[in-house]
């Protein structure tokens, strides 16, 4: 796909997948993959308080935020939202909308940057599009400054343009994504349209820490940035509305065809109203 049917392909997205997952998030029906963790690989759901950081998989990759740690530590982090997934998608914090056939968001223990178990997002090959599922947040998201730190693992090089994070608007206004261009993050404003891509790769087969901050509320220029390992490496200024503040949620959102199964892995969420950084 080119750059230009590229932005022109996550344009929709943002356009169809907001209309969709949005009014279908903001509903709580419980009839999402909501839960305990699948621990099909441990036989068992750790109990609150388990270490259970000998049993992560060490995908390599040389950097500190690759580095096995002890299972999450959001009883005491003091931040706005917190989650390693080693309960599996609690009740308290997700709601989730029914996602298209293919695509599955739940927890598992094939990998995990700390702990036992992390969020995989997978898809499975579809001529339609677009394609997607997603799960938000009960609770409404600070103002005027959200930051967003996560983990993200990308098993192998991929085409495709998939949202991974958004933020949904309180009054119907425009939405901000982050999402994944190949294995380039990028930020993305609809409508209008605007994207900025990442010219670094977060690379293939290693977890990557990915930083996301959306600045909006009462100001009267909203922007977006993105940090990769501790380093900025795409801004998006100069949004030409206010930034509203309705859901926060994690989605997989394509407007591609999928020929081949996909997967990305999320863990260590952290939701702030300040930088949150690689070490927590």
């Amino acid at each position: 796909m080119t750059s230009t049917r590229r932005r022109l392909a996550l344009a929709a997205v943002g356009a169809v997948g907001c209309a969709a997952a949005c009014a279908q998030i903001a509903g709580l029906r419980g009839d999402y993959v909501l839960g305990a963790a699948d621990a099909s690989d441990t036989g068992v759901v750790p109990e609150a308080g388990d270490d259970a950081g000998d049993d992560v998989v060490d995908d390599g990759g040389g950097t500190e935020a690759d580095a096995p740690l002890a299972a999450d530590d959001c009883a005491d982090a003091g931040v706005y939202l917190c989650d390693g997934f080693e309960q599996g998608l609690a009740p308290s914090l997700w709601e989730g909308a029914p996602p298209n056939a293919n695509v599955t968001l739940s927890v598992d223990s094939t990998r995990a940057h700390r702990g036992r178990f992390s969020l995989r997002l997978h898809a499975d090959p579809v001529d339609a599009s677009p394609t997607g599922g997603a799960i938000g947040h009960k609770a409404p998201l600070p103002s005027p400054d959200v930051y967003a730190r996560l983990f993200l693992y990308v098993p192998a090089q991929d085409p495709h343009v998939v949202n991974l994070v958004y933020v949904a608007p309180s009054d119907g206004g425009s939405d901000e994504f982050l999402a994944l261009d190949g294995t380039q993050l990028q930020l993305v404003f609809n409508p209008p349209f605007m994207a900025q891509t990442a010219v670094k790769s977060v690379g293939a087969g290693k977890w990557v820490c990915a930083e996301w901050h959306v600045h909006g509320g009462n100001a009267e220029v909203g922007e977006l940035d993105v940090s990769q390992d501790g380093v900025k490496v795409a801004t998006l200024a100069g949004l030409p509305t206010n930034l509203s503040f309705g859901v926060f949620a994690l989605e997989f959102q394509t407007y591609d065809t999928i020929a081949n199964p996909i997967d990305y892995w999320i863990d260590d969420l952290y939701v702030d109203t300040k930088p949150v950084g690689c070490v927590k």
